[in-house]
């Protein structure tokens, strides 16, 4: 049975973290410099959604797709379009998704949770490989867009009560690391297209250095 594997991509080396200073030997004189590692996008998407890497994956601990079954992912995805394509407030927002009919967008959505919870591949064997970043690309995912989408995915979640409450809070985690994970890896990709630019007009090191900080 098909699961959807957790995506690592490179990322530039702005995104660093700092560890704790190790204390040199005594018989060292030299001066360590503090040990630097980087964070996945899956970690730095953690950090950006406020919750810890364990409860973005908090889902694979258990089969959700036995639990809630195909017509409740239904359901969750009819509620959460329904929310979307009815968004008056939000035109930007609205806009991402109206390059979609509802219905489509609903089939792809409950048919991809029923693969990401445990349930059969019915997204792949229909689209192939899910691929988030890259379906995703086209579109605006920005913190906003982030930010309004769980809005109405929390909306959606409460209103579905076949929904338990451990389901709902697993499902939120999951929901909303994978929004801020489209956030971090399409600012990764601004960011290195913006260095490729800059070295393709043979800016200097420090320009296309810049260009990776800021994405």
């Amino acid at each position: 049975m098909c699961q959807v594997s957790r995506l690592v991509l490179s990322r530039p080396a702005c995104y660093l973290r700092q560890l704790p200073r190790r204390s040199a030997p005594s018989d060292r004189r030299t001066t360590r410099t503090p040990a630097m590692q980087m964070l996945s996008p899956p970690e730095l998407a953690a950090q950006r959604a406020g919750i810890s890497i364990e409860e973005a994956f908090s889902i694979d601990q258990v089969n959700l797709y036995d639990r809630l079954g195909l017509e409740t992912l239904k359901k969750l995805a009819t509620a959460f379009y329904d929310r979307v394509y009815a968004d008056t407030e939000d035109p930007h927002f609205r806009s991402v998704f109206a390059s979609s009919p509802k219905a489509v967008a609903i089939r792809n959505n409950y048919e991809f949770m029923a693969q990401r919870l445990g349930g059969p591949p019915l997204y792949s064997q229909r689209k192939g490989h899910p691929a988030l970043p890259r379906r995703h690309a086209p579109f605006d995912c920005s913190q906003a867009t982030a930010e309004r989408y769980m809005q109405h995915m929390d909306a959606a979640l409460a209103a579905v009560p076949e929904i338990d409450d451990d389901a709902r809070r697993r499902l939120h985690s999951y929901f909303r690391h994978t929004c801020y994970f489209l956030v971090v890896t399409q600012e990764m990709r601004q960011s290195m297209q913006r260095q490729a630019a800059a070295a393709a007009k043979g800016g200097t090191e420090a320009e296309q250095a810049q260009a990776v900080q800021h994405p």
